[in-house]
């Protein structure tokens, strides 16, 4: 009898999770406004994304609040000193060694595999699904990089969020940041103390 129970319950967290997959395969940065004083980033000029910037956001007319690292690693960390940046390097046509570092301290060190559009380097598309019988999480996130005139880099964000609470409570959220400049600087770190590196196929 049990067994016929939560089977009841669980068969509209599982059509529930088709849905979701359908939809997540819709997100896009299809309608975020081009920046004109940009420059197109491809396989043959990828290095010259090449450089370091700061973590948080320049605060502009037309722009959003922002931090580098959430975007990139998708969860937050607080820096110990006001000098914290991150670092990008070309290491073959489609891959950046994404470096993030507290002052002189490497915190966080990946590879990553990217796609080109638009004069863009869009990061992989990265899904959280956790479906269970209480709460069903369904999450799509997708993230580009781009290279402005001036040396800085502009960003595009985007992610969705729905599932469900007890199987028959929705919910949705969508959090999405475009246009997004980070400013270039020159600090240079004295040393290099790395804690970890994780490479992306």
């Amino acid at each position: 009898m049990k067994t016929v129970q939560l089977k009841r319950r669980t068969l509209p967290s599982i059509l529930f999770l088709l849905q979701a997959l359908l939809l997540f395969s819709c997100a896009s940065l299809t309608k975020t406004i081009d920046n004109e004083n940009r420059i197109l980033i491809t396989r043959d000029n990828l290095k010259d994304l090449n450089g370091r910037f700061k973590n948080y956001s320049k605060i502009g007319k037309d722009s959003a609040k922002g931090d580098l690292y959430g975007n990139i690693f998708d969860f937050g960390y607080n820096p110990k000193d006001s000098i914290n940046f991150f670092e990008f390097k070309a290491v073959a046509s489609n891959k950046l060694l994404v470096t993030y570092w507290d002052k002189n301290q490497i915190i966080k060190q990946k590879t990553f595999t990217g796609k080109f559009d638009k004069g863009y380097f869009v990061f992989k598309r990265k899904y959280l699904v956790i479906p269970v019988i209480m709460v069903n999480l369904f999450r799509n996130r997708v993230f580009r990089i781009g290279l402005l005139k001036n040396g800085n880099l502009i960003t595009d964000y985007q992610q969705i969020s729905f599932g469900t609470f007890y199987v028959f409570l929705p919910f949705y959220d969508k959090h999405k940041r475009y246009n997004v400049e980070f400013e270039k600087t020159n600090y240079q770190a004295s040393t290099q103390q790395a804690v970890w590196h994780q490479s992306e196929n």
